[in-house]
């Protein structure tokens, strides 16, 4: 049998680790915290928007599943609403169905930033320029300023 509860307060601090993330959160009115933890792989289903902001009133609806409890969403009441509808791109990403090489964000990254680095062409005559900028950018010596003696605060030259 399932049960569903909402639960009101606030995330005071996330903790992520390979398997699980854990929310710090303390139920309004409660002097005591609770720790909600949601497994890695159903973080983005939780949060697809990225971490939530700490410290501001959310709702955590969580479910309770024999022995154990789910949390199934969090949200802010008073923000912005956008339903899932409008958002197709995220019928089509299932978390569960990707394997964990295409849900690794800098392998992805990588790979696009070698794609685009295939995809520039230079002519030679540009490369020779370019090389040629290069040489003369490090054959020039900075500036040398004299601050004169640092203890009588004599000597230099101001700017």
């Amino acid at each position: 049998m399932s049960t569903s509860q909402n639960l009101t307060g606030y995330i005071t601090a996330i903790t992520k680790a390979p398997e699980v993330v854990v929310l710090s959160f303390q139920e309004k009115g409660q002097s005591s915290a609770l720790a909600l933890t949601i497994d890695a792989h159903r973080y983005f289903n939780v949060f697809p928007a990225g971490d939530p902001e700490l410290n501001v009133e959310v709702i955590a609806v969580i479910e309770h599943h024999d022995n154990d409890i789910i949390v199934t969403n969090v949200y802010n009441p008073n923000g912005d609403f956008i339903a899932a509808d409008e958002l197709p791109e995220l019928e089509a990403w299932d978390a569960d169905s990707m394997s964990s090489e295409e849900q690794d964000v800098y392998e992805r990254l990588k790979k696009e930033r070698e794609h685009f680095l295939a995809s520039v062409f230079l002519s030679d005559e540009e490369l020779a320029e370019l090389a040629g900028e290069h040489e003369f950018e490090k054959r020039q010596q900075p500036e040398r300023i004299d601050y004169g003696n640092p203890v009588t605060g004599e000597g230099g030259r101001d700017e």
